[in-house]
């Protein structure tokens, strides 16, 4: 996933560049790849769009499977510990059910699963894929732009003083 949105926002500025300065960029390219000295200027814009578009498309049809396979894991997960709870309340003895409202046991069951499995299991695993996307967001700066990583940094500093302060 993190690949697919590093592509993504690098594909960014590089279409931008090539629609503005289209004729420096040709020039490069032709040299690179013959082939495309074939083609004329809205041949070649229609291709990059068409590329640029195409990265998105499969940008989002990875993270659609991404959120469908986790959705399918959490739901696996809340199955089984539904199951596991209702099978140690059936091992009870009848003074069990006379004791606790079945209410409760019926909320156990099917609330406190649901938002333990989809919840804090679910969240868990977007919150440590949002940060391996940031980690990597910081390594790509820091490895082709430096600067930009310290000026980002100093704005969230800056920023975070300024909240705590007021």
């Amino acid at each position: 996933r993190t690949i697919f949105e590093l592509l993504s926002l690098g594909l960014i500025i590089p279409i931008l560049s090539f629609l503005t300065n289209f004729d420096k960029y040709r020039d490069l390219l032709i040299d690179r790849f013959p082939y495309f000295g074939e083609f004329q200027k809205n041949d070649l814009i229609l291709i990059f769009i068409l590329l640029f578009l195409s990265a998105y498309f499969i940008k989002t049809i990875f993270i659609f499977f991404y959120y469908y396979s986790r959705t399918i894991y959490c739901n696996k997960l809340y199955v089984g510990i539904s199951e596991k709870i209702l099978s140690i309340y059936l091992k009870n003895k009848y003074i069990f059910f006379l004791e606790n409202n079945s209410s409760k046991l019926i909320r156990n069951i099917n609330s406190e699963t649901n938002l333990f499995s989809f919840g804090v299991i679910g969240n868990t695993i977007d919150i440590i894929s949002q940060f391996i996307i940031i980690s990597a967001f910081c390594i790509f700066l820091i490895i082709f732009n430096s600067y930009s990583i310290f000026v980002i940094f100093f704005i969230f500093l800056l920023g975070f003083i300024v909240v705590k302060l007021n």
